[in-house]
Parts: structure tokens; C-alpha cells; sequence
């Protein structure tokens, strides 16, 4: 997951809340609790990992954390700010890096980027592919399909 914590250049944190909270987070599926009241708090730096069994929920609690599932009680902050699932906004603050790459293998690196991009509503992509794929060091294989990427790479 990764998060805005503070602004680019600043050495000091823009902030004195956590940087990301859950606070009794729950789901649940029909009769089928997903999460069951989860609560922590992470500061800035600090990581959080999940691990469990097969139907434990782990992909559930990301998905809430990443705002891409509405808890079915409980709440997520960030930086002290109720997150809305529901906000087009809050996609613009919070990424969710997992095991699995939602990169479509076909396309390339900037046609995976153009796609996003759009879908996710941001300005200047012209721009931003090749600045972005330049700070991974892909700017090279920008024009390769994602298919031939390492797991790493992705």
C-alpha cells in the first residue's frame, strides 16, 4: 500500500496522526464474516503485513484499506481523514501494490499506464508515463509488453 505522507523535498512529517488507521474494521458477506474487527494504527515508515490461510480475509482487509471495498462496520483513516470507498478522490492518495499485477500483459508498460491513467481521471499523461517509468528504470521497455516483464519488473 503505499500513501502520500509527506510533501516531496520535506524532511519534517506534514502530520501527527497516523498515517493509517483501522478502527473496528469488519466485513462481512451475507453470513459470512470476512474481517472481524481489525484495529491498528502505522506510523510513517512503518509496514504492515498479512498472512493467513486460504479464506482468511486477507484480500478483504487490503481492499477495504485500499478503499476498493466499503467495510461493512468499523472505518479506515489516513493521515486523520475518513476514507470514503466511494470518493474518486481518495484514489488519487492511496495504491495498493500486491502479488498479483493488474497490468494487462498484452499491452505495453506506457499503454498500461495510458489506460490507468484515464480510467483514474489524470491530467498531463503525456507527461507522466515516461517521467514515471523513467524513476523505475523501465523507461527502456516502456514500448515492451508487460508479458515479458520479470515478477519484479511488474
Amino acid at each position: 500500500m503505499s500513501l502520500a505522507a509527506e510533501p516531496e523535498g520535506s524532511s519534517e512529517p506534514a502530520f501527527t496522526a497516523p498515517l493509517l488507521e483501522a478502527k473496528g474494521l469488519s466485513r462481512a458477506f451475507g453470513h459470512l464474516r470476512a474481517v472481524d474487527s481489525v484495529s491498528f494504527d502505522l506510523a510513517p515508515g512503518e509496514f504492515l503485513t498479512v498472512f493467513g490461510p486460504n479464506g482468511a480475509g486477507k484480500t478483504t482487509l487490503l481492499r477495504m484499506l485500499g478503499g476498493g471495498l466499503q467495510p461493512t462496520s468499523g472505518e479506515v483513516r489516513i493521515q486523520g481523514e475518513a476514507l470514503d470507498a466511494g470518493e474518486i478522490a481518495w484514489r488519487h492518495r492511496v495504491g495498493v501494490l500486491s502479488h498479483q499485477s493488474y497490468l494487462y500483459g498484452h499491452l505495453t508498460a506506457a499503454e498500461n499506464l495510458r489506460f490507468f491513467g484515464t480510467l483514474y481521471g489524470l491530467d498531463d499523461l503525456g507527461e507522466r508515463i515516461p517521467e514515471r517509468l523513467a524513476r523505475v528504470d523501465l523507461l527502456d521497455r516502456a514500448g515492451d509488453p508487460v508479458r515479458t516483464y520479470s515478477r519484479g519488473m511488474r
